[in-house]
């Protein structure tokens, strides 16, 4: 069966978890979903049904300016959302 997948989710999860730690920020569940959400927001989606789909966006994405454009994005909804959690610290 084939489903339907955005690969841009990977890509941003994968980039939080390498740049979270560089940041004053809460890593709680709550607080990394809404970094995923804003970035995701912000980022074209790179949807994929087959595994072959997923080559092609796969090499898609491999350019240098494409991952700085998730780099950024990321980086901006860390600190949004470290300087706003929505949640008790």
């Amino acid at each position: 069966m084939n489903t339907l997948h955005n690969y841009m989710e990977d890509l941003v999860l994968r980039s939080i978890s390498s740049l979270l730690p560089q940041f004053d920020c809460c890593t709680c569940d709550r607080c990394r979903n809404d970094i995923a959400a804003i970035a995701l927001n912000n980022l074209p989606p790179q949807y994929f049904i087959t595994s072959e789909d997923r080559a092609l966006v796969k090499g898609n994405i491999l350019s240098h300016q494409f991952n700085t454009n998730i780099i950024s994005e990321v980086s901006k909804a860390i600190t949004t959302v470290s300087q706003s959690p929505r949640h008790d610290l």
